[in-house]
C-alpha cells in the first residue's frame, strides 16, 4: 500500500527470497561501497554472493590441507564411550591439533548434549574424557577453559548463552581470563583493552566494540566476538555449534577463515552445522549421530552430501535412503 501511494522504500536484507519477492532492483555494499546496482530479475544469486564476498563462490571455503600419511598424531582431546541420559549412547571421539572435526544429525539426535557435556554444561552419565592423554572431570564451564584443559564452546544461541548483551564487546571478550588482567585487586584496563583490540582486529570488529554494548551489533558482529573471546583464550579446543547460522554470506566467509587459521595455528575443532555444504568443505572428517548413537565416520572419498544425509536418516545406505536424502 505504502508502494502504491507513491513512496520509494529502501528494503534491507540478506534473505535473497525476500529481495526478489518485494524488490524492482537492488545495490549490493561491501565495507561501506558500493560494488553494483541491478535490477532483481537481471542477476543470480550465485552472482549476488560474489560481490558481496568480494571472491568467487567456489572460493568461499578455504582449501583444506592435506591430511597426514599416517594418521598417528595423538589427540589434544579424547572422550570415550560418553552417555547423557536420554540423549547420547556411547559416543567416542579423537580431536587432533591441527584438524577440522564435523559431527552431524538431525535436530535433537544428540548433538547439542554432546558439545554441551564436552564443555561441562550437561552432566555426563557415563563415559571418560582426556586432555594431552591425562584424566578430566568437567563439573562446569569453569573446568573446560581452565589453561591446563582449554575448551571453549561457541553455542547455540548467541545472544542468550554466548554474550551479556548489555556489557560491551571488551567486557565479554576478556571475561574468560579476566584474571590475567588484574594486578592489586583491580583490573589493568590499558593491558586488557589492548589484548582485546588485537583480537577484534583478527576477527575484523570496529573498535568501538571496546565500549559499545554488544546489543548495537549486528549477528555476524556479536558472532565474531564471541569467537574473539576464545581467540584471547587461546583455547587449544575450540567446539562450534551450528557457528554461522543466521548470519550473512560474508561474514559466513570470514568466519570459515577464521577457522581455518585457529587450525592452522595447531588448534583442534570440533564443528556442528545444519548447513551440510559447510561440513562437507570445511571438516576433515564427520561423526554422524541417529539417535544418540554414532551412525556413521565419514572421511576422504566418503565424506559427501549424500553419504552424510543417509546416515543422519538412519539409513546404511539402500536406495530407499538414496532417495530420501
Amino acid at each position: 500500500k505504502v508502494q502504491q501511494s507513491g513512496a520509494t522504500i529502501v528494503f534491507i536484507s540478506h534473505r535473497m527470497q525476500e529481495v526478489r519477492q518485494f524488490c524492482s532492483s537492488l545495490t549490493v555494499l561491501r565495507n561501506g561501497t558500493n560494488v553494483g546496482s541491478f535490477q532483481t530479475d537481471g542477476i543470480s544469486d550465485e552472482e549476488i554472493v560474489e560481490l558481496v564476498i568480494g571472491r568467487s563462490l567456489a572460493a568461499t571455503y578455504p582449501k583444506k590441507p592435506p591430511l597426514p600419511p599416517d594418521d598417528t598424531a595423538p589427540p589434544v582431546l579424547s572422550a570415550r564411550n560418553l552417555e547423557v541420559d536420554g540423549a547420547l549412547e556411547g559416543i567416542s571421539l579423537d580431536l587432533v591439533a591441527g584438524r577440522l572435526h564435523g559431527v552431524a544429525g538431525l535436530n535433537g539426535m544428540g548433538q547439542r548434549e554432546l558439545f554441551y557435556s564436552l564443555f561441562g554444561m550437561v552432566p555426563l552419565s557415563a563415559g571418560s574424557l582426556e586432555i594431552g592423554g591425562q584424566p578430566v572431570l568437567l563439573r562446569s564451564p569453569g573446568d573446560a577453559v581452565k589453561a591446563n584443559i582449554g575448551i571453549s564452546l561457541v553455542p547455540e544461541e548467541r545472544k542468550t548463552e554466548a554474550l551479556f548483551l548489555e556489557m560491551t564487546g571488551r567486557e565479554n571478550i576478556s571475561l574468560p581470563i579476566i584474571g590475567g588482567f588484574v594486578k592489586g585487586g583491580l583490573i589493568q584496563g590499558a593491558k586488557e583493552s589492548a589484548a582485546v583490540r588485537r583480537v577484534l582486529d583478527m576477527v575484523q570488529v570496529e573498535a568501538r566494540a571496546l565500549y559499545t554494548p554488544c546489543k548495537d551489533f549486528s549477528g555476524g558482529n556479536q558472532q565474531k566476538i564471541v569467537l574473539a573471546k576464545w581467540l584471547l583464550a587461546e583455547s587449544r579446543v575450540l567446539l562450534l555449534y551450528d557457528p554461522t547460522r543466521g548470519v550473512d554470506v560474508g561474514t559466513k566467509a570470514e568466519i570459515y577463515q577464521l577457522i581455518r587459521a585457529y587450525t592452522d595455528a595447531g588448534g583442534a575443532v570440533l564443528l556442528y552445522s545444519t548447513d551440510v555444504p559447510e561440513l562437507v568443505n570445511l571438516c576433515d572428517d564427520v561423526l554422524v549421530i541417529y539417535r544418540g548413537r554414532e551412525a556413521a565416520r565419514l572421511e576422504k572419498a566418503e565424506l559427501s552430501e549424500a553419504n552424510i544425509m543417509r546416515a543422519a536418516l538412519g539409513n546404511s545406505g539402500s536406495a530407499s535412503g538414496e532417495n530420501a536424502a
